[in-house]
């Protein structure tokens, strides 16, 4: 298991985003029952992560790609993992969000998916979500590949949500 001060912060979440990640999980939670004491944003990563593992959720990841107004920004695209994370009993770490703004999903060197690759080398992650599969890429058959080489090849469960595909 790699060290998290391995993982390079270019491709993070910002500040906010990780806040809209946050609140938008704790609201949708407390929403659907879920006893949200212990899960402050204050707290360290890792405390918040033993407390989902207590509290019988699984650990997820999540990136986001925002290039055109075509597009769910970034900010819609990280809401909408958040809540499909709280009904799935999963805990998308604020810190882990990995992703890439204004830039074409055509490059396939992005700092947000080195960054991703990274912390699924950490081993922490039971899931991967994403708001749609065309965030990963333009092609069908890039997006493919990443998906079953570093997602699912390392036994972490790939989900779409807006496109209702699950690995699992």
């Amino acid at each position: 298991m790699n060290h998290f001060h391995d993982i390079n912060e270019e491709g993070a979440a910002n500040e906010a985003m990780r806040h809209v990640a946050h609140d938008t999980w704790i609201k949708r939670a407390e929403g659907n029952g879920i006893n949200v004491n212990g899960c402050d944003l204050k707290a360290s990563m890792m405390d918040r992560v033993q407390w989902a593992i207590t509290n019988g959720m699984l650990i997820a990841i999540m990136y986001f790609r925002y290039s055109s107004d075509k597009q769910g920004s970034t900010a819609q695209q990280i809401a909408k993992v958040a809540e499909y994370a709280a009904d799935h009993k999963m805990y998308v770490v604020p810190e882990l969000i990995c992703g890439d703004e204004a830039v074409t999903g055509r490059k396939n060197q992005r700092p947000g998916i080195t960054r991703l690759t990274q912390v699924l080398d950490t081993g922490i992650a039971d899931a991967f979500l994403i708001y749609k599969l065309s965030r990963l890429g333009r092609r069908s058959d890039k997006q493919s590949t990443f998906l079953r080489e570093e997602v699912v090849g390392r036994g972490v469960r790939a989900v779409s949500v807006t496109e209702n595909v699950d690995s699992a």
